[in-house]
């Protein structure tokens, strides 16, 4: 759980103030401020942190989010993103 809360903290220490505080049922609740202004709230859950995969998830789509309300991001690529995640990546083992 450590290194998923430091994965957070990585991610937007750069361009935010980054919290985080503990749940109860096991999740965290992030909080990123600029100054003062709580730029955006989100809850993590147990699951998501105890999963690299699902933290990385987490995090580009806190992003994705991000972009969006700044206006950086075209709202037609956030269906792309959303198709792709729930269709995933095709890999190809050798043999």
């Amino acid at each position: 759980m450590e290194k998923s809360i430091k994965m957070l903290f990585d991610a937007f220490q750069a361009t935010f103030a980054v919290s985080t505080q503990m749940r109860p049922d096991g999740g965290a609740l992030l909080t990123l401020r600029n100054g003062e202004e709580i730029v955006t709230r989100r809850v993590v859950s147990a699951a998501q942190l105890a999963d690299e995969k699902r933290m990385y998830w987490f995090i580009n789509a806190v992003r994705r989010d991000l972009a969006l309300e700044a206006g950086s991001l075209p709202v037609d690529v956030v269906g792309t993103l959303r198709r792709l995640q729930e269709r995933g990546l095709p890999s190809y083992m050798a043999g």
